[in-house]
C-alpha cells in the first residue's frame, strides 16, 4: 500500500472516532432525562462502534498477515528524507 492510502485511511478513522465521541460527549453533558430520539441515536452509535471494532479486528488481521511486508515498508520510509516527494 502507498503511504498516501495508509495515512488517507487512518485520517479516516480517526474523524469518525472523534465525531462519535464528540457525539457521545453531547448526550453525556445532557441532564435531561433519556427521550426516544436519544435511545435511537446511543442505538445508532453502538452499532457505528460495533462497525468500527469490526473494521479494526480486519485491519489488524491484515496487518499481521503482511507483517514482514510492512516492516519492510517500515524500513524503506525511514531512509527516505524528511521532504520525500510521494506523488512522483
Amino acid at each position: 500500500m502507498k503511504k498516501k492510502t495508509i495515512l488517507s485511511f487512518a485520517l479516516a478513522l480517526a474523524l469518525t472516532v472523534t465525531a462519535i465521541g464528540t457525539a457521545t460527549s453531547a448526550f453525556a453533558a445532557t441532564s435531561a432525562p433519556m427521550e426516544p430520539v436519544t435511545k435511537i441515536a446511543t442505538e445508532n452509535e453502538d452499532a457505528i462502534w460495533e462497525q468500527i471494532e469490526a473494521v479494526e479486528k480486519k485491519s489488524d488481521a491484515i496487518f499481521q498477515r503482511n507483517a514482514a511486508l510492512w516492516e519492510k515498508l517500515d524500513e524503506i520510509c525511514n531512509v527516505l528524507p524528511d521532504d520525500y516527494d510521494f506523488t512522483n
